[in-house]
């Protein structure tokens, strides 16, 4: 509702406000668009389209607000969902995480992070209240995204992360 008495303000002045204001507030905003279903009966599943490894290579991440671990499906997984599937010697910027890599330490999952007998993975198994599970072992990798500015420009960017 607008008062009767006051001044209309044109769209492009709305515009250049919000400029300012998300470069104040957001400045370095990474915009992911999210897919999926709000139906409950399936449990409300929805995911992002990101881009990981190089060469870079899209993938769909369920966006799980329920833990930690971000995961992928990999190439030795025949029973994961039918995308994308991850393979580390894909990607010539990635490495697999040792036991012995601080990395592995620093993980605070608990009992769900665990070492290969041999210390050459750092995995983990994490089971879900639906009784669902995934496990797998950690890897570094460039992670691929645009990033808003603060002049809402669009710029690719892209920054190191470990994920399943």
């Amino acid at each position: 509702m607008v008062p009767l008495n006051s001044s209309m303000v044109s769209v492009e002045h709305d515009r250049a406000r919000d400029r300012v204001r998300h470069a104040r507030l957001f400045n370095g905003v990474v915009n992911f668009s999210v897919y999926g279903s709000a139906d409950s009966f399936y449990y409300g599943i929805y995911f992002t389209k990101v881009k990981l490894g190089t060469p870079p290579k899209e993938f769909n991440l369920q966006i799980d607000t329920g833990s930690e671990l971000t995961w992928v499906s990999s190439k030795s997984c025949p029973s994961c969902p039918r995308s994308s599937r991850f393979g580390v010697a894909a990607s010539s910027t990635s490495k697999v995480i040792p036991c012995s890599d601080k990395s592995c330490t620093a993980i605070t999952l608990g009992d769900a992070t665990r070492c290969s007998i041999d210390g050459q993975y750092c995995g983990y198994v994490m089971k879900y209240l639906d009784e669902s599970a995934t496990s797998g072992f950690y890897v570094a990798d460039t992670f691929h995204f645009e990033s808003v500015s603060s002049n809402s420009t669009t710029l690719n960017a892209s920054a190191g992360i470990l994920f399943g």
